[in-house]
């Protein structure tokens, strides 16, 4: 799967693919016509090689081949996931380092992960097959579902304090919510890959990012991942067809760099987004009002349907963005003598231009974001991203945040994701430390989309009813900013009784006091002090206080130290706690 072998021609597959054909064409008719062939019986129609069907002008008849595979992997991972769930009604079931999609790897991404639960990812920034997969599975797996787990791998794969710094605040910025360390402790002994000396103690790197993935555990993360990320109507189309004609035909660019350049500059720019796959796109996914853009990188394979529906995206209203050369290809990578979208942007000659079709536009490209990747890192893809800012601005998609440097410039290679709640909004600020010319902390002028109290979460500092701050941002360092209709006064806390016996449940209520109105949903951060000053972790919660209210129990345990304990009910955003003594009698 990791590399490029053509498989599987064994007899099994052989005759899979020929019924899955008959699925697809129905006739032996409509199969010929495709492929350009004379097939006389099912028997027939074989698989070949990409090397066979681009020196016989037969890459229909190879892409089949290709998405037969594809069925066939995420088949077999429905099974196991239905054989271990019939064992284990409430099991997670999924696959990990699933790496980019090719056309060898057998993954068609939208398929794959509606029929699994749980998807772990490679995550350091830049590699190929990294920085694209997680915003297909944050898209395609956590969107409008729950249970399920979505999370990537961190240890070895980086040992800057950067990397271990930024990559769980990025994945949770994401919509992850799990890291996995590879790996603990191997036969190699220290260095290399292991997380551990000799005598257990951790290296430096596992420090570094433990350190943030216990902040985050402390509530952060629980506040975050209950509330909704917020799209700013941008969809980025996805299909394997896409990536079938990039290996057919790479020679304006591939679909990895295409996406790689639109993710890092729609997130540079300040914006997010979404993958749609061609199957939610055919289903009238465009047409639900969710979204303003559609981007459309390297897609030259289209699905008559998607066309149709891109079409009337288009004359209804939306805006249409591409590079290069789409829909030159149908369903089955097959040429056609004209892309049907060629109306719909005038014509595809060089140079970025604009048409408009019906109540929307569509904007060609060409190669202004080719090098996109390249320019970042040497500090001089400012006036390439300004461009895409100013066609996205017409399209009514802008930035919600402004963060100004003290030359008037914008700070470059910073992601912001806004998170909703109610009434209160959390603003999530990364700036990054891959592919950029300069890792330097920078002080910067944030400015919200409004007047609101606002808190510095990581920090629980109030910084006032306002609408513009100054922070000192910088790389691999995520900030967290809450906005909120009103200031938090007080935690009120109170208990049923004074005192206890080992064994009891303590009744407690907490409740959020806030300076105006009523409060949204708050997370709180439960503990017990005991009488040595320590801080039990099977006492400590992460509580989710709906309309800023909580009540609950905690169980004491039979042998629990008799003598003076403390709860402290925390607000996860401002900081402010609420403290109530009692006796263990």
């Amino acid at each position: 799967m990791a590399g490029s072998q053509e498989f599987c021609f064994c007899p099994g597959c052989t005759s899979g693919f020929q019924e899955y054909l008959k699925k697809q064409y129905g006739s032996l008719q409509e199969l010929n016509k495709e492929w350009d062939a004379n097939c006389s019986s099912w028997d027939q129609a074989r698989p070949i090689a990409l090397s066979d069907a681009r020196r016989d002008g037969k890459c229909a008849q190879w892409t089949d081949f290709r998405l037969y595979m594809e069925e066939v992997f995420t088949d077999l991972n429905a099974f196991c996931r239905t054989e271990i769930q019939r064992i284990d009604p409430e099991a997670v079931v999924g696959f990990n380092e699933p790496q980019g999609a090719t056309s060898y790897r057998g993954i068609s991404w939208w398929r794959l992960l509606n029929k699994l639960d749980m998807c772990g990812l490679y995550l350091p920034r830049g590699m190929n097959h990294t920085d694209v997969p997680v915003e297909i599975a944050r898209s395609f797996l956590k969107e409008g579902r729950q249970g399920t787990v979505f999370g990537g791998w961190i240890g070895c794969y980086g040992y800057s304090e950067e990397f271990n710094r930024c990559m769980p605040w990025r994945i949770l910025f994401h919509g992850g919510e799990s890291m996995w360390n590879w790996m603990g402790y191997c036969h190699d002994g220290p260095g290399g890959w292991t997380a551990l000396t000799p005598d257990l103690v951790p290296l430096p790197y596992v420090v570094q990012h433990c350190e943030e993935i216990n902040e985050i555990k402390r509530g952060i993360g629980k506040l975050l991942l209950h509330s909704q990320r917020v799209n700013d109507g941008i969809a980025i189309h996805y299909s394997p067809l896409s990536v079938h004609a990039s290996t057919i035909e790479p020679s304006k660019t591939t679909i990895i760099e295409s996406q790689k350049s639109f993710v890092y500059a729609l997130e540079d720019i300040g914006l997010q987004y979404n993958f749609v796959a061609n199957e939610q796109i055919e289903a009238g996914e465009l047409e639900r009002g969710k979204y303003k853009v559609l981007v459309l990188p390297y897609a030259q394979a289209l699905s008559s349907a998607e066309v149709k529906k891109i079409k009337d995206f288009v004359q209804n209203g939306g805006w249409l963005i591409t590079d290069f050369s789409p829909g030159i290809m149908d369903q089955h990578c097959k040429r056609l003598p004209s892309s049907p979208l060629q109306e719909v942007f005038g014509s595809f000659e060089s140079g970025m231009k604009t048409n408009a079709y019906g109540k929307g536009k569509a904007v060609y490209l060409d190669n202004l974001l080719k090098d996109y990747i390249a320019l970042r890192s040497a500090g001089n893809e400012g006036n390439t991203r300004e461009k895409l800012k100013e066609v996205l601005a017409l399209a009514g998609v802008k930035p919600r945040l402004k963060l100004t440097t003290p030359s008037g410039a914008d700070l470059e290679a910073t992601e912001t994701v806004f998170f909703r709640n109610g009434d209160i909004e959390y603003l999530c600020v990364l700036k990054d430390y891959f592919n950029v010319k300069e890792l330097l902390k920078k002080d910067v002028a944030i400015d919200f989309p409004y007047r609101a109290h606002v808190y510095d979460v990581r920090r629980n500092e109030y910084l006032g009813q306002v609408h513009t701050i100054k922070s000192e941002i910088a790389p691999a360092r995520a900030k967290v900013f809450a906005l909120l209709p009103y200031k938090v006064s007080e935690v009120s806390l109170t208990l049923d009784k004074k005192a206890y016996n080992p064994g009891d449940a303590v009744s407690h209520e907490a409740k959020i006091v806030t300076s105006t109105g009523r409060a949204s949903m708050h997370c709180l951060r439960l503990e017990l002090v005991g009488p040595d000053g320590q801080t039990p972790r099977h006492y400590s919660q992460n509580l989710l206080a709906q309309n800023g209210a909580h009540s609950g129990k905690i169980l004491l345990s039979l042998n629990e130290k008799r003598g003076k304990w403390e709860l402290t009910v925390k607000d996860i955003v401002s900081g402010v706690t609420g403290r109530r003594k009692f006796t263990v009698e």
